[in-house]
């Protein structure tokens, strides 16, 4: 007889396939049912708010993807997602508010002395003063500008400001179809490997039989 090992890896790897294949053909639906939604939602806002408001004419000409896909270390597909007006760095936010509490504080403490001879010193230090307050707002200048510029990646801003819910709808159905796209990829890709072992014990264990037979 064949090794018992071979024959319980069979098993398992068949079992294996039939659980991969079964919330293979669940997220083939959601993404039938998501696209179907999306398009669906999309087709009444056009309808809400005419045919010429809602297409390509409205589309950003510098627009960039808010999802790219990578591979990871165990090769399998990723979604890295930029969500619009979502700050991730909030340690830098914290340092200015620390830095600028800390150059309040210094500006009211200044040197005295009594031969009045301090017009030089708290000019200098008048004028440094005002300079580090000048960086300090022109630091949150730009980050006030580079925030509106990340919320203006939006798509839904393309097509005005107040928007029909049902195109918000369609857009969370769109983006919901692209995580399942990216979980159908992984699990075909897993349910090949599955096959290739499957192959490849399967072999070892006609090797073993035909053994056996010889041996006999």
């Amino acid at each position: 007889m064949a090794d018992d090992s071979v024959a319980e890896k069979l098993d398992d790897l068949t079992l294996e396939f039939f659980e991969k294949f079964e919330s293979l053909q669940r997220k083939r639906e959601e993404l039938s049912k998501a696209m179907r939604d999306g398009y669906l939602n999309l087709s009444q806002a056009r309808y809400s708010m005419g045919n010429k408001a809602v297409g390509p004419l409205q589309y950003s000409s510098r627009m960039q993807a808010l999802v790219s896909v990578y591979e990871n270390n165990a090769m399998q597909f990723e979604l890295q997602k930029n969500i619009p007006g979502h700050s991730e760095n909030k340690k830098e936010d914290q340092e200015d508010e620390s830095s600028s509490s800390g150059l309040r504080k210094r500006k009211g403490t200044l040197p005295s002395k009594e031969n009045g001879e301090i017009s030089e010193s708290v000019d200098d230090n008048l004028a440094f003063g005002v300079q580090e307050i000048e960086l300090s707002d022109m630091k949150k200048k730009d980050k006030t500008v580079g925030r509106q510029e990340t919320v203006g990646k939006d798509p839904l801003k393309w097509f005005g400001v107040l928007v029909p819910m049902c195109l918000r709808t369609g857009q969370n159905d769109f983006r919901s179809a692209i995580d399942l796209c990216c979980d159908l990829v992984n699990l075909e890709n897993e349910m090949k490997d599955l096959m290739k072992n499957f192959r490849e014990f399967k072999a070892l264990k006609h090797k073993q039989q035909s053994t056996e037979i010889e041996n006999e």
